[in-house]
């Protein structure tokens, strides 16, 4: 049994708590961030050749202005990132054109040959931190609505959860994305967090996290690159 600290939003954490519990693990969550949609430009949706979505939180941000039925109707093609983001997607009945082949990054994406051969009207929904690569290289070759639909608000590290590191010190710290690890180092006691640095082993998704927590000082051992919790989960518990 492993003591493992996760750093995601509420909703997301409580999924993955279950999950890590249901393994043997101990698990405490700090919910790391909440979500504000910022509004766009225009009322409607306008017509795009493609809608990118590099993340779930992306197309909730559309969909807290717009309509499934605006999906169809207004944008020919949907490509996004993730397997999470794909599935959430066909569950609302959206057909995703493409997604990145391997690497489930904005990287992986532009490599993808959807972009081949074509110069496209694209719409680009990103957080508010999003990173410029993505849309810096898609503007160079298509014209590109940059909507930045969602900014991620840090929470504080509650006096509970530093009770419970202080006590049990993970052995396991996730992180999901390198803001995760800014919301922690941030708000966490500077002692506790210098304590974790030192002892716990980190797991993350994708290479952009690994680089960011390598560049932290954190210990990283596990990096998925499929950017879904079922594939970090078999590293862990493999």
């Amino acid at each position: 049994m492993s003591h493992i600290l996760i750093t995601r939003d509420a909703a997301s954490n409580q999924d993955l708590k279950k999950a890590l519990e249901e393994q043997g693990h101990q698990v405490f969550c700090y919910d790391s961030f909440t979500v504000e949609y910022l509004r766009p430009e225009f009322m409607d949706c306008p017509v795009f050749d493609v809608v990118v979505f590099p993340s779930v939180l992306a197309v909730k941000a559309f969909l807290n202005f717009f309509s499934v039925r605006a999906l169809h109707r207004q944008i020919k093609h949907v490509v996004c990132v993730g397997h999470k983001t794909k599935t959430y997607l066909s569950n609302l009945g959206v057909e995703v054109t493409a997604m990145p082949s391997h690497e489930q990054t904005a990287k992986g994406l532009l490599q993808s040959d959807f972009w081949q051969g074509q110069s496209s009207k694209v719409f680009l929904v990103q957080a508010q931190d999003g990173r410029e690569e993505l849309f810096k290289t898609l503007n160079q070759s298509h014209d590109v609505t940059h909507w930045q639909a969602y900014k991620k608000i840090p929470l504080p590290v509650s006096e509970d959860l530093e009770k419970q590191i202080k006590s049990k010190n993970p052995d396991w710290v996730l992180f999901f994305a390198p803001s995760a690890e800014q919301n922690l180092s941030q708000n966490l006691n500077k002692t506790l967090l210098k304590q974790i640095k030192k002892s716990a082993h980190v797991a993350v998704i994708g290479s952009t996290t690994k680089e960011h927590a390598l560049k932290q000082g954190w210990n990283v051992q596990v990096v998925s690159g499929l950017s879904t919790q079922e594939d970090l989960l078999k590293h862990l518990s493999g």
